[in-house]
Formats: C-alpha cells, structure tokens, sequence
C-alpha cells in the first residue's frame, strides 16, 4: 500500500492560489533566486468553453474562465487536484479562448511558471510554457504577404539554439530557453 497513488483532490477551481501557490509562498520562491524561472504548476486537460467573468477583487477587470476538464500537478509536491473550471494567467488565457471560440474543444498541456519582475508590485510576473502542438497555419496567408519572410521561416534556427524545457520544481535559468 506505500506504492499507492494518492486520488487527485476535487477543488471548486485551478487556480494558483486555490492548489497552494498563494502571493506569499511564491513571492518567497522568486525572492530566493531570482535568476531562475520556475515552474509552479503543470496543467493537462480539454476546454469546452471560455467563459469572461468579471472580477470581484478588482472593478474594471475581467478573466477568462474555461470549462471543461482539468487536472493541475503542483511542480514541487506532485499533489495532484481536479476541476472543470480552469483560470489561467492573462497572457496565454485570450489565445487559448480564441482557440475554445473556433475549434469548440481545446487540449491543454502547459507549465505555469514564475521568475522574479523588479518592476511587478509582487516582485514576480506569470510565464506559461506550452506543450501542445503550435497552430499557425492561420497566420500563413498574411506571411505570404511580408517580403522575404516565407524564405526566412523555411530556415533552420542555428544548433544549440533551443534549450530543453526545465524538469522538476525548480524551473530554469533565465535565458537558457529564449
């Protein structure tokens, strides 16, 4: 029985704060090494529906709750948790319901992450590192349009460099993913 899986836990929502990644804790993280991105969380599951909620907390803000089903991992615990509502930081939540809006379901694969902002009142800003396959094909009729750029993308970017993506809690060093 010591080799038995822990069932996910049920929570109302994903969010960072609701699976254990408060402002404090990290704040705490990026604070303690401020050179490294560093992964929170890691999200898998299909949005069915992007919905834009109003914000209690703040006046004149909105988010984008997704529906569907979804299952968070914490990048450090591995403590597993269930929803089908999902909230997402800002600048990957307007591509992915775009996505919800046209296609009708969406697979998610991504790392929500974190690295130290001197410039953000947290002192951190969110970074998300997607899994799934890139879809571009509906920007290539407005490449075409760009002189040289179709020449340009028909190129190999240079060996050495795409770095791996981070493993485990911790992240990676800035720069080393760029």
């Amino acid at each position: 029985m010591a080799n038995e899986k822990k069932a996910a836990s049920r929570v109302p929502m994903i969010t960072a704060s609701r699976i254990g990644w408060t402002k404090d804790r990290i704040q705490k993280l990026v604070l303690d090494d401020k050179d490294s991105i560093h992964n929170l969380f890691h999200v898998v599951g299909s949005a069915s529906q992007a919905i834009v909620k109003n914000s209690d907390d703040f006046k004149d803000r909105e988010s984008i709750e997704f529906r569907g089903s979804f299952l968070a991992v914490d990048a450090e615990t591995g403590e597993q948790f269930k929803s089908g509502k999902l909230y997402l930081p800002s600048l990957v939540e307007a591509e992915l319901a775009a996505q919800v809006q046209q296609n009708g379901l969406v697979e998610i694969t991504l790392t929500v992450q974190a690295e130290y902002s001197q410039k953000a009142p947290a002192s951190y800003s969110y970074g998300v590192e997607s899994y799934a396959k890139e879809d571009n094909t509906a920007f290539e009729s407005q490449m075409q349009k760009i002189p040289g750029l179709g020449d340009l993308l028909k190129l190999e970017a240079p060996a050495g460099e795409k770095a791996d993506a981070p493993k485990g809690g911790k992240g990676g060093k800035k720069g080393g993913k760029k």
